[in-house]
């Protein structure tokens, strides 16, 4: 399952970075900084991990959030959150870390 690198220009004027997972359908990580993703990354695949991302950052860019927002259970008890949840609690760093919003259950 494929995981993504989700990059967002947040109301700061800094661009901000999200690994986001298929296999939760949620963020990994909070909004980092392109070398926190490469740290992370670094750890997960090792050197070699972190070159082929370059080079696919390189030729393809980065994901966007509306790509992977659509289908998220990225709130408290894995609800879905809307695009501006995901912005204000994962990128904007607004909340309680260890405590997400609830979104809108699954039906």
């Amino acid at each position: 399952m494929p995981t993504y690198v989700i990059e967002h220009v947040c109301s700061d004027g800094a661009p901000r970075y999200l690994i986001w997972s298929t296999i939760v359908d949620a963020p990994l990580t909070f909004g980092c900084t392109l070398d926190n993703i490469f740290d992370v990354w670094r750890e997960r695949y090792g050197d070699h991990g972190v070159q082929v991302l370059k080079r696919n950052l390189a030729s393809h860019g980065f994901d966007s959030l509306d790509d992977v927002v659509v289908e998220n259970r990225a709130g408290k008890n894995e609800t879905r959150l809307s695009r501006q949840q995901i912005i204000d609690y994962y990128l904007e760093r607004r909340g309680d870390p260890d405590d997400p919003p609830l979104g809108e259950p699954w039906q």
